[in-house]
């Protein structure tokens, strides 16, 4: 299995509008980096129970990333939501 960092864009936060790959990525992955200031719990609820959820609402941006590549090296499949699309709105740049 490859081992990534994958950013996904949950759209205005309504569930029923996230893409079937967002869904199943979310379902699948083992640590998940959200902003929970922005983005709704119902969504982080998706993820499988034994999933680590970690509220990034606290952490400034190096904090984030020092923690992701963290989890990364430990072999996890680390995703990171953002609201909206993360082209457009600066999670990727």
């Amino acid at each position: 299995m490859v081992r990534k960092i994958l950013f996904i864009g949950v759209g205005p936060g309504d569930p029923d509008l996230l893409t079937i790959k967002a869904m199943k990525e979310i379902k699948s992955s083992e640590v998940i980096f959200w902003a929970d200031s922005l983005i709704p719990e119902k969504i982080i609820n998706l993820a499988n129970k034994n999933s680590e959820k970690i509220r990034t609402s606290s952490l400034n941006l190096n904090e984030i990333m020092q923690k992701m590549i963290e989890k990364y090296k430990e072999g996890k499949k680390v995703i990171r939501l953002h609201d909206g699309d993360p082209c457009l709105f600066g999670a990727i740049t």
